[in-house]
């Protein structure tokens, strides 16, 4: 039951994204609050509760904090630069959790942290598997960015459920203990931030089966 209340979850978060990218594109969104209102709009426009938390947006003056605060403002986003979108809906209780991207004419910089970012997504979702243990995909995408000189203040992922943060951690620390197990339904969002050219995170919902891994969102970095 829980598992197919996420599948539907899922389906509307997807529906959202899309509708975001499409208005980002053409414009109807100017600014950060245009973004989240659109997602509480949406969201109980197929039902859901409303958002599963405080959605964050952060547009390129802000893109550079993990958690910018206020969660949104009347600021620019998907202007030139990285503009950042963290949301979730809640659906029967149960919440998503997505992070994407909006990357616009990105300068040099910028394209190394989106296309780092990008890879180090593409390692971890690589290492998903029923009996691996949590530790070790965060310690792959650490080093990862540890070989480019870079680093990521936070945790790879958690798990998600009732709360938007619950076990297991997809953490790099001597305490996580967690093994990957079907049924688990986990957030991998590996993320970079730069004080002078924003930040990017790309953070998706993922199953574990006993056949690997199925991505139940499909949040992306969306280039303009």
């Amino acid at each position: 039951m829980e598992i197919g209340i996420y599948r539907k979850a899922a389906d509307i978060t997807n529906s959202i994204i899309d509708l975001l990218e499409k208005n980002v594109r053409s414009g109807k969104i100017k600014t950060e609050a245009d973004a989240a209102r659109l997602i509480e709009t949406e969201s109980r426009k197929h039902g859901c509760e409303g958002t599963g938390f405080e959605t964050l947006a952060a547009g390129p003056g802000r893109s550079f904090g993990i958690h910018a605060f206020p969660s949104c403002t009347g600021g620019d986003f998907g202007g030139q630069g990285l503009s950042i979108l963290d949301f979730g809906v809640r659906c029967a209780g149960y919440t998503t959790d997505v992070t994407l991207t909006v990357a616009n004419s990105p300068a040099a910089a910028q394209e190394k942290l989106l296309t780092l970012t990008e890879k180090a997504y593409r390692l971890g979702l690589s290492m998903v598997e029923n009996g691996r243990p949590a530790r070790e995909i965060a310690s792959a995408v650490d080093g990862l960015f540890r070989k480019s000189k870079k680093t990521m203040p936070h945790g790879l992922g958690h798990g998600i459920g009732l709360k938007e943060h619950e076990n297991p951690p997809l953490r790099n620390r001597e305490d996580n203990g967690w093994i990957l197990e079907p049924g688990m339904i986990f957030t991998l969002e590996p993320g970079l931030y730069d004080p002078v050219w924003g930040g990017c995170r790309l953070e998706n919902d993922i199953l574990i089966t006993e056949n690997g891994p199925e991505v139940l969102t499909k949040a992306r970095i969306i280039r303009l």
